[in-house]
């Protein structure tokens, strides 16, 4: 009998193709109706070496991303008779799967019935945590608020936690307490409760993504001075790197709203140094907010009309990578900053590289063609522009002279009239 809920269980997974292929089983003998319900019993009787095993397949099908399979697993154990800590596990685990499913409402149902049915359970702050996170991807923030306090409340009524797991529960949940408050608006509690984190005894690393989100939510209140002042103990050279770039850009961002644009285009230099990708774990990382906050400030200053700042940040950008989708479109803002500081020869460069690249080919891309069709028509102003001024210039020039005619040796000048 024990054997028969495996059985059923590699059938739905598609598992016993050794079976499917020694052909169809013969059909079983009739049985009494009172013998067959006493077997559909035994059958959901499973020894404590089973049900871990379907909790581990459960467990792994999950990590895998195959939430069918877990659920049929979670769903045959719950069939079993009752068990209060095997219970306990599988409704936790079809919880956690519900909310990799995205179902926020069905995983929430099931954290509050788990907290509801055993209030003492040493899993209760982890299963608040939960909770609190899905029902803020729901958008219920006050329910998630309320959610993250009870975290530290029920770790503290709760003596077996070791006092480690505590601590990490507790500040776990202040940060994403403080996130919750910043997603939702409330950005004076959210920078309140990110300084009382930069206070705590963090990592570097902890400390420095707590200064980045107070500022975000003194930037969101319109406070970009107090920003600015939060974030700049996070760019020093022995600060951590991994929200480094994020704040660079933000405090770049700040500094031009304050018209401190000395300040932001020295950050942004920094930046783009090519010497931080070596920093980091992941350079595609770096390299993602070099380009953002590049171009976005670049951008900025261009529309301000600071076109020598962002020339140096698109030559910059430029030569950062050469594949011609993301070069030849630098290269035309390149061309529009010599254009607009009168550069009118390195401009004409800039846009006959454009027309070039974006010549009509078979591996030319719909956007190349189209920077190719705008650098064109820079290219005929220009030349129309510089056409008509020389023709300007010669048709003045002969009145400039007529009036203006040279002293020789023999000319007079008459004294004036008394």
């Amino acid at each position: 009998m024990r054997r028969r809920l495996f059985v059923l269980l590699l059938i739905g997974l598609s598992l016993s193709a050794a079976r499917a292929a020694s052909g169809p089983e013969p059909a079983p003998p009739a049985v009494p109706p009172e013998t067959r319900a006493h077997d559909a019993n035994e059958a959901l009787r499973t020894s404590g070496e089973e049900e871990e095993s379907l909790l581990r397949i459960a467990e792994a099908k999950t990590a895998a991303g195959d939430y069918a399979t877990a659920e049929i697993a979670l769903r045959q154990l719950l069939a079993a008779p009752p068990h209060p800590e095997r219970d306990h596990r599988v409704l936790l685990g079809l919880a956690r799967l519900h909310r990799l499913r995205q179902e926020g409402a069905r995983a929430a149902a099931i954290y509050e019935k788990l907290l509801r049915d055993s209030p003492q359970h040493p899993s209760n702050p982890a299963i608040y945590l939960e909770l609190a996170r899905t029902l803020r991807s729901l958008g219920a923030y006050d329910l998630s608020i309320g959610r993250f306090y009870s975290v530290i409340n029920a770790t503290l009524n709760l003596p077996s936690v070791e006092p480690s797991d505590y601590r990490q529960l507790a500040r776990t949940a202040q940060f994403e307490l403080a996130e919750t408050h910043l997603i939702a608006g409330h950005y004076d509690e959210a920078s309140k409760l990110f300084e009382r984190l930069v206070t705590l005894d963090l990592s570097p690393e902890d400390r420095n993504l707590a200064r980045l989100q107070g500022a975000r939510a003194h930037a969101r209140a319109g406070r970009s001075a107090a920003a600015v002042s939060i974030l700049a103990p996070s760019l020093t050279p022995e600060a951590g790197t991994a929200a480094l770039p994020e704040a660079l850009h933000l405090q770049s961002t700040l500094l031009l709203q304050l018209d401190r644009t000395d300040e932001a285009l020295a950050l942004v230099q920094r930046l783009l140094a090519s010497e931080h990708e070596r920093r980091l774990d992941q350079p595609e990382r770096w390299q993602e907010w070099q380009r953002r906050t590049g171009n976005q400030l670049a951008n900025e200053f261009y529309e301000r009309g600071d076109a020598a700042a962002a020339l140096k940040i698109y030559q910059t950008l430029a030569a950062m990578d050469k594949r011609p989708e993301w070069r030849l479109s630098l290269v035309y803002q390149i061309g529009l900053c010599f254009e607009r500081l009168a550069a009118f020869e390195s401009a004409l460069t800039a846009y006959r590289e454009v027309v070039a690249a974006g010549a009509p080919t078979d591996s030319a891309s719909g956007q190349l063609a189209d920077l190719a069709r705008m650098a064109g028509w820079r290219i005929r102003h220009l030349e129309w522009q510089a056409r008509t001024t020389r023709e300007w210039q010669q048709l003045i020039q002969p009145t400039v002279e007529s009036t203006n005619p040279p002293e020789g040796p023999g000319t007079a000048i008459a004294a004036p009239a008394s």
